[in-house]
């Protein structure tokens, strides 16, 4: 998923988008697996390493950027775990609105707040600083140095950053498609979270369990994008948004608030009619989270 702001805040994104998976309007992020390995081993550390090792013979500064590592609860909530989910949904809901009106916490600080020097990594800032031609020979080095990097640490050929993007997203889907819509015992809690949410009162347009794990994210997102309709266009150099993007609309956290009450009350009853279902789903897809980020060495 891709998340930004409007008025458009470029360069912001590209960094947020460094830390988010881009499933089809799944989670904010690919979950964690349960053994995380230490960041200098991982996939993504090393790609990054090597494209500020290419960038700096480009004659460039790039900072390998990682997000920090997960904490305790956070493990938690990604292995489904329900007191951990409910203190979550209890506060954020489905993690939408949440966005405005808890900017710090779902590292879209530099959305919502362009000019937080604090809310942006290290190269974003870097970009911000070139003028408009440096910029872009900035962001053609980076696309040529990630193609290599990637290249040279997984054996996956990728053409630029957003191609990267796309790639994982569909990547991601192809495997929750197969690995958990098929799973047996997955589509028969899928069914009873289902009947439940209908017996109060929502609509469910499919149950099988990877739809009915999403049903709440894409619904808000869906609703955002509504407030934000109109408002926004593709980053530079993109002729179009990709798929599953999320604009996030000018509005202060106040005027956002109602929004994420209506969003909390959902997202308590989705888990509790889930609440079985999650505890099955959740460990599943944050296997195949790692699995993604390992083979194209993104953040998990």
């Amino acid at each position: 998923m891709f998340v930004r702001s409007v008025p458009k805040a470029a360069l912001a994104v590209l960094s947020l988008a460094l830390l988010t998976a881009c499933g089809d309007d799944t989670s904010a992020a690919l979950p964690a697996p349960s053994s995380p390995a230490p960041q200098e081993q991982s996939a993504q550390y090393r790609v990054e390493s090597a494209i500020a090792d290419c960038m700096k013979q480009q004659g460039f500064r790039y900072v390998p950027y990682l997000p920090e590592e997960k904490t305790e609860e956070e493990i938690k909530l990604a292995a489904g775990d329900y007191a951990a989910m409910r203190r979550y949904r209890e506060k954020y809901g489905f993690g939408v609105w949440s966005r405005i009106v808890y900017p710090k916490e779902f590292g879209t600080e530099a959305l919502v707040n362009p000019d937080d020097e604090e809310a942006l990594d290290p190269n974003v800032k870097i970009q911000e600083s070139l003028s408009g031609a440096q910029r872009g020979a900035y962001e053609k080095a980076r696309d040529e140095c990630l193609s290599r990097a990637v290249k040279e640490v997984t054996g996956k050929e990728v053409s630029s950053f957003f191609d990267r993007l796309d790639k994982v997203r569909k990547r991601w889907a192809e495997l929750k498609a197969r690995e958990l819509d098929g799973d047996a015992r997955l589509v028969r809690l899928a069914g009873q979270m289902a009947d439940c949410l209908k017996g109060k009162g929502y609509a469910v347009e499919s149950d099988t369990p990877v739809a009915l794990a999403e049903r709440g994210l894409k619904k808000y997102n869906a609703e955002m994008n509504r407030v934000s309709s109109g408002l926004h266009t593709p980053p530079p150099g993109v002729k179009e948004d990709p798929p599953g993007i999320v604009t996030i609309p000018s509005i202060t956290a106040d005027e956002a608030r109602p929004y994420l009450t209506r969003e909390i009350k959902e997202a308590l009853d989705d888990l509790e009619c889930g609440r079985e279902f999650y505890a099955a789903y959740a460990p599943k897809e944050a296997d195949i989270g790692r699995r993604v980020s390992d083979e194209y060495g993104f953040g998990e």
